[in-house]
């Protein structure tokens, strides 16, 4: 009786936890495809920030395209067969690209935003468009070198339906990856946080230096500085709260649910909360522009 009623229950957790895993993607997918909008709409792109912005935005959707697409159906059917598990090595490399990317861009926004901040002057000199663009490219390059021990037999990044986990191979390889992301990943992190506090103390002087006297040209630049540090600020504390629950408390948690909500849904709530951050942070601007568009669409 017992392992008769076993059946329906896992059957009714692996059609609940496909369809959490696609709802969660899915909105992450169509937030994030909108944040890459509204930087081409406000016409960030055409600054060092808004091409960083990018940068990390689209491998978001990349990721959590996957994810509806591939984790989503396989979970929701259990599907499990040898081309299911190539393709989902595949992805899995794909995915770890795209997952340094997005760390490595959040490194360079915060030096981009201590630049800004400190010395504002260098800034416009150093952070051209032509000059960020080769950085995203070396950067990315390095994501790509970083995973080559993928290609090598026996060393990849996969996908377990039946527990909703990724997961490195169980060899020297796969640990050995494992250990790299856990201990770099936490690093860069741990510099951001440092860059960044040193960023906030300045921009704390920097508040209290914004008086009347100066240009208004001025004062909307230097708070849109402070509004953009903000966002990249809000945006890696994310990213250190995910590293954190992948690899420090996920330990610490047994059943399959709690490992799951601390690894893989904290994943895709990273990079959905990545985009909407943006969104938030940017709303206020596009609103003013939003009538601009309609008058020039009337007309």
């Amino acid at each position: 009786m017992d392992a008769n009623s076993s059946v329906p229950k896992q059957s009714i957790e692996h059609s609940f936890a496909g369809m959490l895993i696609f709802l969660t993607a899915a909105n992450g997918t169509a937030i994030n495809v909108y944040a890459i909008m509204v930087v081409l709409w406000l016409q960030l792109q055409k600054t060092s920030f808004g091409i960083l912005c990018l940068a990390h935005e689209v491998p978001d959707v990349i990721i959590l395209l996957s994810f509806a697409l591939f984790c989503a159906p396989v979970t929701y059917f259990q599907i499990t067969n040898e081309k299911t598990e190539q393709l989902s090595r595949l992805i899995g490399h794909i995915d770890f690209i795209a997952w340094n990317i997005t760390v490595y861009s959040h490194v360079h926004v915060a030096i981009n935003r201590f630049v800004s901040i400190y010395f504002p002057l260098m800034y416009r000199r150093v952070f051209t468009r032509r000059i960020t663009i080769s950085l995203v490219f070396g950067y990315s390059t390095l994501a790509v070198i970083q995973t080559t021990a993928l290609f090598f037999e026996g060393c990849y990044l996969y996908y377990i339906p039946n527990v909703y986990l990724w997961a490195f191979s169980n060899t020297l390889c796969g640990n050995c990856l494992r250990h790299s992301d856990m201990f770099l990943g936490i690093s860069l992190m741990t510099l951001v946080m440092g860059i960044d506090l040193c960023t906030f103390m300045k921009i704390r002087k920097t508040i209290g230096e914004i008086t009347g006297n100066q240009a208004t040209d001025e004062k909307r630049q230097q708070k849109q500085e402070i509004r953009f540090y903000m966002q990249a600020l809000v945006q890696s504390t994310v990213y250190i709260i995910k590293k954190l629950c992948f690899y420090v408390i996920s330990i610490f948690m047994s059943s399959k649910w709690s490992v799951f909500f601390f690894t893989f849904f904290a994943w895709m709530a990273c990079h959905l909360l990545d985009g909407l951050i943006l969104i938030i942070y940017n709303y206020k601007k596009l609103r003013n522009l939003t009538p601009l568009y309609t008058t020039s669409r009337t007309i």
